[in-house]
């Protein structure tokens, strides 16, 4: 289950300033209703993705980040996708002339129908995007979340959100749970170069470590 998913987000991006004011913000979420933002910026151009449709991703189009064009389905399931459903949290990277997508959807598993990280291909940042590896592997847990990062070396490494449930939560007895994992992928992008470590779990008040509803982290972004 997708903690946030549904809810109305409201962007406020961008470094600009403001010489009369000395404040600049540009909300944006009276005109684009999506979760999990994603803004990949190439050649003086910024893409948006997020959780937009039910069987695939749409984006956005902008050089100023607060007027946006519609650039429809940059990702569309067809009827030989691995993904039936619960299209989450797309990020777009620029790596090695291709642009790659790693996102979270449903289908079936060896273990059963459950939630498991794709990755997605494209000669354009507008896309259209073409899975590669979906899902990218599967270790017999549910996953969400996944975000690629690029050291200074050009090595990759993939972090991703690890779920589960404890009890019949949706009954007020038990909760989903969440941790963070994280592991270097080969060069290709196609599979860890080892075992998955635990990179951060929720250990504090404000985190919820007592819900009766969820105890969770997600969204990971390194820089």
């Amino acid at each position: 289950m997708r903690l946030n998913f549904g809810l109305t987000v409201m962007l406020f991006i961008g470094f600009q300033s403001n010489a009369q004011s000395g404040f600049y913000s540009n909300p944006v979420g009276d005109s684009l209703f999506i979760a999990d933002p994603f803004i990949l910026y190439y050649q003086d151009t910024y893409y948006l993705y997020g959780t937009s449709a039910n069987d695939g991703f749409k984006g956005w189009i902008s050089d100023d980040l607060v007027n946006w064009d519609t650039l429809g389905y940059v990702f569309h399931r067809d009827a030989k996708s691995w993904g039936v459903g619960s299209f989450w949290a797309p990020e777009v990277i620029h790596y090695q002339g291709k642009f790659y997508m790693i996102y979270s959807a449903s289908g079936q598993t060896m273990y059963g129908k459950g939630l498991r990280l794709c990755l997605a291909e494209s000669d354009k940042p507008e896309g259209p995007f073409k899975d590669v590896y979906a899902p990218l592997f599967d270790l017999g847990f549910s996953c969400i979340d996944g975000h690629i990062f690029i050291d200074d070396d050009d090595k990759p490494y993939l972090y991703y959100e690890m779920v589960g449930a404890v009890g019949e939560h949706w009954n007020n007895d038990g909760f989903l749970w969440g941790v963070i994992m994280g592991v270097e992928l080969s060069e290709d992008l196609s599979r860890s170069l080892s075992e998955a470590k635990l990179c951060l779990y929720p250990s504090q008040d404000w985190e919820g470590i007592h819900s009766m509803k969820a105890r969770s982290n997600e969204g990971m972004t390194v820089f």
